[in-house]
Order: C-alpha cells, then sequence, then structure tokens
C-alpha cells in the first residue's frame, strides 16, 4: 500500500512540474486571473496624504485611514 502512495506522488509531482513548465509567469494562471480583477478595482481608488494623520484610502464614499508610518 505505502509503495502505490509513493508511485502516486512521484508520478503527481511530474505531472504538477510539467504544467508549471507551461506558465508563461512565475505564477500560475489563477493567480493571474485573480490579480488583474482585483487591479480592475483598485484603479478606482484614491491615495490621499494626511500630513500627520497618515494617509486616507477613497473611493466614492467609503473613506479609511491608515496610521502613518516610518517608511513614509
Amino acid at each position: 500500500m505505502l509503495e502505490d502512495i509513493r508511485t502516486k506522488m512521484m508520478t503527481r509531482i511530474v505531472q504538477k512540474k510539467k504544467l508549471c513548465n507551461g506558465w508563461k509567469q512565475n505564477y500560475g494562471p489563477f493567480v493571474k486571473a485573480k490579480f488583474d480583477a482585483n487591479k480592475k478595482v483598485c484603479v478606482e481608488w484614491q491615495l490621499i496624504w494626511n500630513g500627520e494623520n497618515g494617509c486616507e484610502l477613497r473611493k466614492g464614499s467609503y473613506q479609511y485611514t491608515g496610521p502613518k508610518s516610518k517608511d513614509m
């Protein structure tokens, strides 16, 4: 039984490596699709610097204020 599991896992690893070699980027097609969908939504947001309060994100009636970071 363990030999069957080992054999199945070895063939599965080979199949997955072949699948990954067909990718055009360093990530899979599902990740790219999710990124592209989120990119379309994120374009509508505006980042506004708020001085001492940090920064603010706005999209229509939605508004979020983030803490001031030391990196900014």
